[in-house]
């Protein structure tokens, strides 16, 4: 006789079955918990990789943690290695500042942790060796800094543009002047670590000064910048001379082709590699002037960019149809000319409506 199973043992022994298929089938068990390693990961000014451990009781197949940070100066998380979050932290230029972490796995309470970072260390007491190489009215400034892991900002001034030949002097000026620079980059919606970032420089650097006035006394200077946007050394500076601008023998052969209505393509091969300059504008503007008096309004009424070697494949754009253009160029050396005029004259093309 067999023996009877009343329906409460049924449902009891299936109840069992279901349990154990699903742990079988990789299937969803029990209620998942995330703990952590710590609470909180302190980070120096610095930056870079960080990391902290984690563990899961009663995991479910399938499932993966994840981690999102409340910062995005906290990225690039990695989950490689088991039980482990790494992620990244980036420098930090301004005080001592902190971000929450949340880390998830399926339906399971999120935890989070916090990112500390430290501050930025105070800059101070640093100094730099300058060194220039002149070139007519152009010289290359040089910059070592006492220490490679700091950010400082470097520059020339005419000296008698100064309102103190004095250290206080030089002092007062790169205050005026770094703050008329923060407060640009503000303007431009930049935040403090964006615009030191962009306009400071680290490590040796050097820089060409390419069109300084001629026979003038200038100060190369160069100053330590803390993060949070001020100026955190003394100015170290020291004096260099310009040279006088010579005549050149540079000729500038012109070329304007692939003409339009709307556009045109310029080429300006040079016979040397001596600086000169160029602009394009209507044929009329200067009509009937000779040459010398052309170039003495170009000088004094335009913004002239120094330009050394060829120009190649230059797009003229935003020119009118059936119109008289004329392109002049010649040598350009510390604010004079130190060539003749070259000239180019081209029309540009009908309206094809």
């Amino acid at each position: 006789m067999k023996a009877r199973i009343f329906p409460l043992a049924i449902m009891a022994v299936t109840a069992v079955l279901s349990v154990i298929s699903c742990d079988k089938n990789g299937q969803e068990s029990g209620d998942p918990s995330i703990s952590l390693s710590q609470q909180t990961v302190t980070v120096d000014a610095g930056g870079g990789a960080a990391s902290i451990g984690y563990s899961i009781s009663d995991p479910a197949g399938g499932l993966t943690v994840s981690a999102h940070a409340s910062e995005d100066w906290v990225n690039s998380f990695d989950y490689d290695t088991d039980g482990t979050i790494s992620f990244n932290v980036d420098e930090n230029l301004l005080e001592e500042r902190s971000c929450t972490v949340s880390v998830e796995y399926g339906d399971a309470e999120p935890a989070s942790f916090t990112v500390l970072q430290k501050a930025a260390e105070a800059q101070s007491g640093y100094d730099f060796t300058l060194s220039y190489e002149v070139d007519g009215t152009a010289v290359t400034m040089s910059v070592v800094p006492s220490d490679d892991n700091i950010y400082y900002y470097f520059d020339v001034v005419a000296i008698r543009d100064l309102d103190s030949d004095s250290q206080e002097g030089m002092d007062a000026y790169c205050q005026e002047q770094f703050e008329l620079i923060m407060s640009g980059y503000d303007k431009w919606g930049y935040s403090i670590e964006e615009a030191i970032a962009d306009f400071c420089s680290r490590g040796e650097d050097s820089f060409r000064f390419a069109d300084l006035e001629q026979e003038t006394s200038y100060y190369g200077y160069a100053y330590a910048v803390a993060g949070d946007g001020s100026i955190a050394s003394a100015v170290t500076y020291s004096p260099f001379e310009r040279g006088k601008v010579e005549q050149s023998d540079l000729t500038l052969d012109i070329r304007v082709y692939d003409i339009t209505a709307y556009s045109a393509t310029l080429d300006i091969t040079p016979s040397n590699e001596d600086q000169y300059t160029f602009l394009i504008t209507y044929a009329d503007d200067f009509a009937g002037m000779a040459d010398e008096e052309i170039v003495m309004m170009l000088i004094d009424g335009f913004w002239l960019q120094p330009v050394t070697g060829p120009v190649i494949g230059e797009p003229i754009g935003d020119i009118k149809p059936a119109t008289n253009y004329i392109v002049y160029a010649f040598g350009y050396q510390g604010g004079m000319a130190t060539t003749r005029l070259f000239k180019k004259e081209f029309t540009s093309g009908q309206d094809a409506d």
